[in-house]
């Protein structure tokens, strides 16, 4: 309930005739589901499938919703993981899931609406995150000078060209 802030004087009066209290107040209903804001991680291209997602809701959540794990599921490849634990603060979910991936493919995680904010007010609608796991590792598709080379110049530059993005760090 929300109450206007107003002085005293001018929430209540007393009627002169039935000395009867007359009360001037609004009540709001929040009415608004609530929404997931993030997943962290974000979805997206993986290399693995992610064995903690951090989930930020629109508002505070209520904690025995939240928490129960039979609202929350992951599926890789149409193989359901194990959700081990649910823990929440405020509006804050982290959600701790077990099993892995020895193949690519798809990771589902959804977020059931079941779960409520402190109003009783449900997710809209059942809110997933799709992540893909790459477990294909880079080829070198090109390289200069070839293999085998002899007599190679000092200066020669080396280039090597991989089938995907490389991240630079991991090359030395």
């Amino acid at each position: 309930h929300s109450f206007p802030t107003r002085r005293s004087s001018d929430l209540f009066s007393i009627d002169p005739i039935t000395q009867k209290v007359k009360v001037d107040c609004t009540v709001t209903n929040d009415t608004t589901p609530p929404t997931i804001l993030s997943f962290n991680p974000a979805a997206g291209i993986m290399g693995s499938a992610p064995t903690t997602i951090i989930v930020t809701f629109s508002e505070p959540m209520d904690p025995l919703t939240v928490t129960n794990k039979a609202n929350w599921s992951m599926t890789c490849n149409s193989t359901p993981h194990t959700i081990t634990s649910v823990t929440l603060s405020g509006s804050v979910a982290t959600v701790n899931i077990s099993g892995s991936m020895s193949t690519s493919g798809t990771c589902t995680f959804t977020a059931s609406t079941a779960m409520t904010d402190l109003k009783g007010n449900a997710l809209a609608g059942a809110i997933q995150a799709i992540y893909e796991v790459d477990k294909t590792p880079p080829t070198i598709i090109s390289r200069t000078p070839s293999p085998n080379s002899v007599d190679i110049p000092r200066t020669t530059f080396v280039t090597v060209t991989f089938s995907e993005d490389m991240d630079p760090s991991t090359i030395t």
